[in-house]
């Protein structure tokens, strides 16, 4: 006896529009459950952390401050020379 037929498309939903939400809002919201990590364990299937987790977590991790505008402007060291990459110039 055969096997029966269904099809790959029997429970296929196509894509709808969804509704668009101010920029900002977005990205509290995103900011609010953890960044682009709850996003990466929501792809691998974990739960996404509540806001209080996310933000020890990236404490956890050393999650720096922005460097200060002073920081930024400071001059960079020059390149050292030397080393394998010299001789290709």
């Amino acid at each position: 006896m055969p096997a029966p037929y269904r099809s790959v498309f029997t429970d296929y939903r196509g894509l709808s529009e969804q509704p668009l939400a101010p920029w900002r809002e977005s990205n509290d919201t995103v900011g609010r459950i953890g960044g682009w990590r709850a996003y990466a364990r929501e792809n691998q299937g974990e739960p996404a952390p509540s806001p209080k987790a996310a933000s020890s977590e990236e404490a956890a991790l050393g999650a720096r401050p922005a460097p200060s505008p002073q920081a930024a402007s400071a001059p960079k060291p020059a390149p050292r020379t030397g080393g394998h990459t010299d001789h290709h110039r």
